[in-house]
């Protein structure tokens, strides 16, 4: 009996003690008394089923928004890294542009400086070419066109 009360105690329940009737000797007849029913007041019943309803609530909440969480860092990451890219690209193409500009001043400087049998641009001496008239595609010949016929593959 003191097992079963000592479990119930650590249940949420009111355990029923033995009590001694009223009238009776206390040592030969105890009878199980049930304690009286308290019913708990509205406002804690409902706030005990709005927890009941809420933490399973919260808890496919939080699972469902971790992977968008995780997919927005990597988005951020990937982002960063590939406008890291770009600024680089941006760099390089500042850099050969500016190259390329000083190598051709260097040309044209060399050639004022001495201009060892280089001639200036002009009409008189430029070269014009007449264009070569375009060719049609060939059609192809009636022998090529049936030797080229696929035969059926299979049994």
């Amino acid at each position: 009996m003191l097992a079963t009360a000592k479990k119930n105690s650590a249940t949420a329940r009111p355990v029923a003690k033995p009590v001694a009737l009223r009238g009776r000797p206390s040592s030969s007849h105890l009878e199980v008394v049930a304690p009286r029913s308290r019913s708990a007041p509205l406002w804690f019943v409902l706030l005990l089923t709005l927890r009941k309803v809420s933490t399973p609530l919260v808890v496919l909440l939080t699972v469902s928004v971790l992977p968008l969480y995780g997919w927005t860092v990597q988005t951020q990451k990937n982002w960063g890294e590939t406008y890291a890219q770009l600024e680089r690209l941006k760099r390089d193409e500042r850099n050969l542009l500016l190259q390329h500009e000083a190598r051709q001043h260097h040309i044209n400087e060399n050639a004022e400086k001495n201009p060892a049998g280089l001639t200036p641009k002009g009409p008189r001496n430029t070269l014009f070419m007449k264009p070569e008239p375009a060719k049609l595609p060939e059609a192809v010949p009636a022998e090529r066109s049936s030797s080229l016929q696929m035969s059926p593959i299979g049994y």
